[in-house]
């Protein structure tokens, strides 16, 4: 036992020796590091590695021979005093381990013990050019750090916060507003790149160029006419980030803002009085002028019934353009017309109007610029545009018969055609009559002061006592419109006939005033091969083409 116990004494000891012995040549081997003319520069930098600072050499590197090795591996040895990357994402020399790619391992003369100062490390690795453009974003030049951090983050990109959030750590909210477009809610550099770039407010593009990165270009630039602000620039009507209204748009109605004297007349179009611009135009682009939806006359049938319009005849400027006649915004007449009727018409119209104003007797329509008492502006199913058949339309003043009752109609009453005789929009003549007729009931006969009769039928059916061709009012071959024509107090035609109709045959009229008031009866009968004639002027005669009457 007492031979055993003197052995641990003596192991004991020894140990502590070889200890003692180990331990001082660890720290004069620190010491010795650091000794002038050995490792001693790193003493001299600004910025000393802890360990190196306290001679604490072996806190990384071991062994008995010079060079004293790392005693772990170069991508382990900083794990033992620095954690390591613990986020969702690591720069990649950290997640490597590759700490002296950015850090010196004993001193340097920049903060963190880094290689090299603020932004000149980062651009060992990441090129300059994305960094060197026209605009700079203020905080690449004040470094990297403002946004990004050097080992690790649980952010893409190695952002101190996510996405806009980090934005909004010096720039105002731009999401604030009821409408606020995508990329803005999405994330920042969808327009706007972080480091820098040749146009203003770091745009990843000029101008319109930006928003057709996302916007189909064809819907916006791509058809015949472009609005100019479209060409010019999108913000001259939308916000890049978050507005009040729709669409982004500066107000509630843009249009107005540059537009706003389409508005000002004392007649305002529905759609404009509603700001619904976008009823008839498109805002940005359109193959048709004024940026309208459709063309004209189509566009307008969007909503006013094309039924008024495409009737058979129809207006000339309905075929071509509503605003020949119509402003499309706002004007100072009804129906948003130019001008006052009369004065409209007479643009096109104006050596018609002129003319008639030269007439001893114009038409009262025509006369008080009341056009639309006799025409549809727009189209018609009766020539002239009129607003129906003639006879009916001029019977909705004049007095021309009941054509339900008549047996007789003059035929150019019968064909629509008042034109045949009168002047439709006036004349010198009375009844506006085209050629001459006697205005009094008895005349010395002449044929010129019958032409307007004679333009249609014979002059010789009063030409010729005895004939069996000119006229059927005839007893045998004596000629009876001789007899009340031909001579020195003739009759005028419309003594005997009504120019327009008449409830008996040959428009010979059942009255007609002869003398002061006295209403003179006229009945007449019409036969196969003739008639009669009871008549408060004379006693009752008859006639005969084949067997002449005797009438006493």
């Amino acid at each position: 036992m007492r031979v055993n116990g003197r052995k641990i004494v003596l192991f004991l000891f020894l140990l502590s020796a070889v200890l003692l012995v180990k331990g001082e040549r660890a720290g004069v081997a620190a010491e010795n590091c650091t000794k002038e003319g050995c490792h001693s520069q790193y003493l001299k930098q600004k910025n000393v590695h802890a360990p190196v600072r306290g001679r604490n050499c072996e806190r990384c590197h071991g062994g008995d021979d010079h060079p004293y090795p790392l005693i772990k591996k170069k991508e382990e040895v900083c794990g033992i005093c620095h954690k390591m990357v613990t986020k969702k994402h690591g720069h990649p020399p950290v997640k490597d381990g590759d700490c002296i790619s950015c850090h010196e391992p004993h001193a340097s003369p920049n903060d963190k013990l880094l290689k090299k100062a603020g932004n000149d490390l980062c651009f060992e690795c990441h090129d300059t050019a994305m960094f060197k453009n026209k605009v700079v974003h203020p905080p690449v030049s004040d470094g990297c750090l403002s946004c990004h951090a050097p080992h690790d983050s649980d952010y893409k990109k190695l952002l101190l916060e996510d996405g806009k959030k980090l934005c909004y750590t010096c720039h105002d909210k731009k999401d604030s507003e009821k409408n606020v477009h995508p990329p803005v809610q999405d994330d920042c550099v969808s327009c706007h790149n972080p480091h820098s770039t040749k146009a203003k407010f770091l745009l990843i593009n000029e101008g319109n160029e930006l928003c057709i990165g996302c916007h189909e270009k064809a819907a916006y630039l791509g058809k015949k006419h472009i609005h100019p602000p479209v060409q010019e620039d999108c913000k001259n009507c939308h916000v890049p980030h978050s507005g009040k209204f729709s669409k982004l748009l500066k107000s509630g109605n843009v249009c107005i803002d540059c537009h706003g004297t389409m508005i000002e007349g004392k007649v305002i179009h529905p759609p404009v009085g509603d700001k619904d611009c976008l009823s008839c135009h498109t805002p940005h682009t359109s193959d048709e002028t004024k940026l309208k939806k459709a063309a004209l006359p189509k566009l307008c049938f969007e909503c006013h019934d094309s039924k008024a319009f495409t009737k058979k005849y129809i207006h000339k400027p309905v075929m071509a353009e509503c605003n020949l006649c119509h402003y499309a915004h706002s004007g100072g007449f009804d129906k948003l017309l130019f001008d006052k009727n009369e004065k409209l018409c007479e643009r096109c119209h104006k050596d018609l109007v002129v003319k008639t104003k030269t007439y001893k007797n114009g038409h009262p329509p025509v006369r008080d610029g009341q056009c639309k008492v006799c025409h549809d502006p727009h189209s018609s199913d009766f020539v002239k545009v009129l607003n129906d058949m003639p006879v009916f339309l001029c019977n909705n003043c004049h007095d021309l018969g009941d054509a339900k009752k008549a047996k007789s109609v003059h035929s150019p009453v019968e064909e629509g055609s008042c034109a045949a005789c009168h002047g439709v929009h006036g004349g010198d003549a009375k009844k506006f009559l085209l050629k001459q007729f006697p205005e009094t009931n008895y005349v010395i006969y002449r044929p010129q002061l019958f032409e307007l009769c004679f333009d249609c039928h014979s002059s010789d059916l009063a030409k010729y006592e005895k004939t069996v061709t000119a006229t059927e009012f005839r007893n045998g071959d004596k000629n009876l419109h001789f007899v009340h024509v031909n001579k020195d107090k003739g009759r005028n035609c419309k003594i005997c006939h009504d120019p327009h109709m008449s409830v008996q045959e040959k428009l010979i009229k059942p009255s007609y005033i002869g003398f002061g008031r006295w209403n003179i009866p006229i009945t007449f009968e019409k036969t196969f091969t003739g008639g009669g004639c009871i008549v408060g002027c004379h006693k009752p005669y008859y006639y005969d083409r084949i067997k002449p009457v005797k009438n006493n």
